[in-house]
């Protein structure tokens, strides 16, 4: 009866366990998938392909070796000179490339390419004239297959782009979020500690219609706020990006709750000793409320450092005070979108999120688990 049921407990363990597996799969795909892409070479970025492969084929390519003058290279697939046209590849570091070539009426042409430097091979031979289609088979080993799927050149060009100042960027999207965490924080929390801790006419009313007003959807205040920031004069500016969402209910609710649970005995021995406002509100209630001071910090860096939609529409693209997210949208163009860049600059906006979480993880863990344990 007992060796059944440790049996079930294992059954039940391995299942939980492989469910967990698949789901934590799922959750890390799209992080795999950006990292991966931003280590990809130039055009491969959206391809589903991982893990470099040592025989690859390039092709077919339609070639009409009529008519084609001296010089011409086509699709970086044939090289051309007085002899007539040679298939050819352009492929760094392989060790073999093999040529197939058919003729509409049915012809068939195979054989060798040959190194002529040190990226471009080509056959020895020409084509006959007609119209070729044309199959490259290239073999590379274990080294030039994994560098020429992966590389760490688009980190390089993304910090070098001339057209692209990513360290503005970076620098702009610090200032911005750690600007509106920081106010965010100090008027939240001094809403917070009035409503917890002070008792003045139509405090329960004026409290729950904050609280309503968290049911609106956010996209209904873009118009208005929209309209005043004109008005004000702060597009392209600082305060047009920080100051709209200063005044966060959610964060006046979270730290309402938690300075709820700060014994009004506290404050009371502290008044008795001459303590005022001030001195209870950073002397007391700061400390004993770091935790949810913290995550709301944490919280409010996370958003603005992400916030896309309102930096588009607040910033023109001449605006000094673009943001990384603003900024890596314009790796989108009208013809062509370079998804390795636009991965490598995603990827370095994580690292500062990943390094405050570190910092600030015990907090958050404080604050996550304050008062779900009774003593």
């Amino acid at each position: 009866m007992m060796s059944g049921y440790r049996f079930l407990r294992m059954i039940r363990g391995s299942l939980l366990a492989a469910i967990l597996l698949v789901a934590a799969v799922f959750v890390l795909f799209p992080f795999f998938w950006m990292l991966s892409t931003s280590l990809k070479t130039e055009g491969r970025g959206m391809k589903f392909e991982f893990l470099p492969r040592r025989v690859a084929e390039v092709g077919p390519v339609e070639i009409d070796t009529a008519g084609v003058r001296v010089g011409e290279i086509q699709f970086d697939r044939t090289t051309v000179d007085e002899t007539g046209v040679h298939p050819a590849l352009r492929s760094a570091g392989a060790d073999e490339v093999i040529f197939v070539a058919e003729e509409a009426k049915g012809k068939r042409v195979s054989g060798r390419l040959f190194p002529k430097d040190t990226e471009v091979w080509a056959a020895r031979e020409a084509l006959p004239a007609g119209n070729w289609k044309i199959t490259y088979t290239v073999k590379r080993g274990w080294k030039a297959a994994f560098f020429n799927l992966y590389t760490f050149n688009n980190y390089r060009r993304l910090i070098r782009n001339k057209s692209f100042p990513f360290k503005t960027y970076l620098f702009n999207s610090f200032l911005v979020s750690v600007s509106a965490a920081i106010l965010t924080v100090i008027l939240c929390a001094l809403a917070a500690y009035v409503f917890a801790k002070k008792e003045f006419p139509g405090k329960t009313v004026l409290f729950w219609s904050f609280m309503a007003a968290m049911m609106i959807p956010g996209m209904m205040y873009m118009v208005p706020q929209f309209a005043i920031v004109t008005q004000f004069g702060w597009i392209n500016t600082l305060q047009g990006l920080v100051v709209p969402h200063l005044a966060n209910v959610f964060g006046l609710f979270l730290l309402k709750q938690f300075m709820e649970a700060i014994p009004d005995s506290l404050l009371e021995a502290a008044e008795m000793d001459g303590a005022t406002e001030t001195t209870k509100f950073l002397k007391i209630i700061t400390p004993l409320s770091m935790p949810s001071l913290a995550i709301l910090f944490l919280l409010t860096f996370i958003t603005q450092w992400n916030n896309f939609f309102w930096q588009l529409i607040v910033n023109t693209p001449d605006s000094p005070y673009i943001t990384l997210p603003y900024g890596i949208a314009l790796f989108r163009g009208q013809y062509e979108t370079k998804y390795e860049l636009m991965m490598a600059a995603s990827s370095f906006s994580i690292v500062p999120i990943v390094i405050l979480f570190l910092f600030t993880q015990r907090y958050l863990i404080e604050g996550l688990t304050a008062g779900g344990v009774k003593e």
